[in-house]
C-alpha cells in the first residue's frame, strides 16, 4: 500500500512537471518495464484533465463562495490565501471523480487503446547489417525489436537516445516501443519531438503514430486534427486509413 501510494505521488509530481529531467527520466525508464504504473499514469493524467474542466466550471464560485464566508472566532473578516481553498476543492474532487470515473476510465482506455490497435500498421523495423561498422548498440536494439521484444528494445533505443536527443530514428523506434508497452505518454513526447524536423524520413509515419497514440490516450479532439490533417492530404501514405478511422463511432458521437 506504501508503495502504490508512493506511485500516485510520483505520477502526480511528474505529470505537473515537477521532477527534475534526472527525475523524470527515471520514472519513465519505470514506466518502460511496468504496465500497471503506465495504466495508473493515464488515470491520472485524465481526472487531472478534468478536474482541470471541472476547475474552470465550477471552483471559482465555490472558492469566492468560501473566502467570503471565512471569519475568525471573534467574528471579524480573516483575509486568507485562495491556494488553500483550491488545494482542498481539488482534493476532494479528485477524491469524488476517483472513485466515480475509476471503473469507467478503465474501460473507456481499454476501448480506446482497441480502436488504435485496430489501425496500427506493420512496422518490420530497419535491417540489421552484420559487420564491424555498424553501431553494435542500434543492432541489438534493432533485432530485439523485430522480434517482438519492446520493453527491452525500448531501454536501449532510450540510452542511446540519452546520448542524441534529437536523432529521428531514434526517436520513432522509441515511440513505437512506449506504444507496444502502452507508455503512450511517452510515445507522444517522442514523436511530436521527431516531427519538429519536417525532413525526417519518418515524418509521415510518425504523424500516423501519433494520431493512433492520441486516440489511446482518448484525446479525441487533438487526434481528430492530427487525422484531418492526413486526411486532406491526398499524397499521404495514411490518407485513406485516417478517413476510415474518423469515420468510426469514436469520432461520431
Amino acid at each position: 500500500m506504501m508503495d502504490e501510494e508512493k506511485d500516485i505521488e510520483l505520477a502526480e509530481s511528474y505529470l505537473l512537471h515537477r521532477m527534475t529531467e534526472q527525475e523524470a527520466a527515471a520514472f519513465e525508464k519505470r514506466m518502460i518495464a511496468d504496465e500497471e504504473l503506465v495504466t495508473n499514469v493515464e488515470i491520472l493524467r485524465t481526472l487531472i484533465d478534468k478536474i482541470k474542466e471541472e476547475d474552470e466550471k465550477n471552483l471559482r464560485s465555490v472558492l469566492k463562495n468560501k473566502e467570503a464566508g471565512f471569519s475568525d472566532k471573534r467574528g471579524n473578516r480573516k483575509p486568507i490565501r485562495r491556494i488553500v481553498f483550491r488545494a482542498a476543492a481539488i482534493l476532494i474532487l479528485m477524491l469524488a471523480l476517483f472513485a466515480i470515473l475509476y471503473p469507467s476510465l478503465r474501460s473507456n482506455q481499454s476501448n480506446t487503446i482497441e480502436l488504435a490497435t485496430k489501425y496500427k500498421p506493420s512496422e518490420p523495423g530497419l535491417p540489421v547489417l552484420m559487420d564491424h561498422t555498424t553501431n553494435i548498440n542500434f543492432n541489438e536494439a534493432m533485432n530485439l525489436f523485430r522480434s517482438g521484444d519492446f520493453s527491452a528494445a525500448g531501454r536501449n533505443f532510450n540510452e542511446m537516445l540519452s546520448k542524441k536527443p534529437v536523432n529521428d530514428t531514434l526517436l520513432y523506434f522509441s515511440a513505437l516501443c512506449h506504444f507496444e508497452t502502452n507508455n503512450y505518454s511517452m510515445a507522444e513526447k517522442n514523436l511530436k519531438k521527431l516531427l519538429l524536423e519536417k525532413e525526417s524520413v519518418w515524418n509521415q509515419k510518425a504523424e500516423w503514430w501519433l494520431a493512433l497514440t492520441l486516440v489511446a490516450e482518448d484525446k479525441k479532439a487533438e487526434a481528430a486534427i492530427s487525422l484531418e490533417k492526413i486526411q486532406n492530404n491526398p499524397h499521404h501514405s495514411f490518407s485513406k486509413s485516417a478517413s476510415a478511422l474518423l469515420c468510426e463511432e469514436y469520432f461520431n458521437k
